[in-house]
């Protein structure tokens, strides 16, 4: 993978747990949080 994954659900909770499993694995990722916060961050 050449760009990082972008991690996101419902309220953030799970997205953060994902998103430090894929960095210990050493894969580049960002926790988008929620749904709602992360679609702030794209618009």
């Amino acid at each position: 993978m050449n760009k990082p994954v972008i991690t996101c659900c419902a309220s953030g909770m799970r997205s953060s747990s994902a998103a430090a499993i894929l960095k210990s694995k050493n894969i580049e990722c960002i926790n988008g949080g929620g749904w709602f916060n992360l679609s702030q961050k794209l618009n």
